[in-house]
């Protein structure tokens, strides 16, 4: 697949960046093909011996792994098991489509999420499409919303996206414990990002599927 060649290929920077490289999932299924995609994931997801973390937008019937790794020797392994012909021909009649892509968690524009072992429940995401002129102002934005949160209890993790078209691109991943506290916490936290720093701004919700989680 392209994301295992690029990697190869970028080698020492990846390196750089043990124990921050993830790869995130999206597949994007059929009109009333959840409980038969979800049965069909699982007999995969439990031979993977992986750590993923599942969350379901059901506003566009979108599944989201982000699946964390600490060297590129388990990224590849985990891709070689992935691809398994009985559970793709099945997938195939399921899906509409997939997207992966290869992102770094940024631990200094992130709170509270390496407090918990796997995300809280209920999460909405921010993806942001950045002005390559303005990303230093955009990540001094994320890392004062930081500071300004810094004896909260919130929740949120950063990541960028190191392959794909329209880069620099960010994706910020709000957590809660319930659907009240997760709104609060958007109201409070949601950075103020100027309009002129972006090209597209997009986003979400979604729950976390336990079923296809390392929980």
């Amino acid at each position: 697949m392209q994301i295992i060649f690029l990697i190869l290929a970028l080698g020492g920077m990846c390196r750089a960046l043990y124990g921050e490289i993830w790869v995130v999932e999206q597949d994007f299924i059929q009109i009333d093909k959840k409980q038969v995609y979800e049965m069909a994931k699982k007999e995969g997801f439990s031979s993977l011996k992986q750590p993923q973390y599942c969350f379901y937008d059901s506003k566009d019937r979108e599944y989201t792994y982000l699946v964390p790794f600490a060297d590129l020797n388990a990224l590849e392994s985990y891709r070689e098991k992935a691809r398994e012909p009985k559970q793709a021909v099945l997938l195939s009649s399921i899906l509409n489509f997939t997207v992966s892509s290869l992102q770094e968690l940024q631990p200094t524009l992130s709170y509270g999420f390496a407090k918990h072992l796997t995300p809280l429940p209920y999460a909405a995401y921010l993806i942001y499409t950045v002005l390559p002129e303005a990303e230093k102002a955009f990540r001094d934005k994320l890392r004062l919303t930081v500071l300004q949160h810094q004896r909260s209890a919130y929740c949120w993790g950063v990541w960028k996206v190191l392959y794909g078209a329209e880069l620099p691109k960010y994706v910020l991943w709000h957590f809660a414990s319930d659907e009240k506290s997760l709104e609060a916490q958007l109201k409070a936290v949601r950075p103020d990002i100027h309009s002129k720093w972006v090209r597209r701004q997009e986003e979400g919700r979604a729950i976390l599927v336990p079923l296809l989680s390392s929980t």
